[in-house]
């Protein structure tokens, strides 16, 4: 797993994430990472992840408590048909904005 911050806009980070999110370690690294970005809106580019435990979906939980805290939205694009799949699952689907591009993220963040 590896992933990567940067910012996009005033108000706004994508963070990237790759491979496969497994682990409790990796999802506190990330968590740790994008709580000193919680002032912006946070969009997860989540093409390059290949498979996500349940350890990895607490991750998504907890950035969206965190996000609302603080009046943020968070958008997840370019899910990957498997990853997609668990979030319906799941019903996570219902409660994350999900979009398929970057560009088409920022404007959901603009408009809600």
């Amino acid at each position: 797993m590896d992933f990567e911050v940067k910012f996009i806009s005033d108000d706004s980070v994508v963070c990237e994430i790759r491979g496969r999110l497994l682990i409790d370690d990796e999802v506190n690294k990330i968590l740790s990472v994008l709580e000193s970005h919680l002032e912006n809106n946070i969009i997860l580019d989540l093409g390059q992840l290949t498979y996500i435990s349940s350890a990895g979906l607490s991750l998504f939980i907890r950035l969206l408590t965190r996000t609302r805290i603080h009046n943020k939205k968070i958008v997840l694009v370019n899910l990957q048909e498997n990853v997609e799949k668990l979030f319906r699952i799941a019903k996570l689907n219902d409660i994350f904005a999900i979009s398929d591009s970057i560009e088409n993220a920022v404007t959901i963040i603009k408009n809600k």
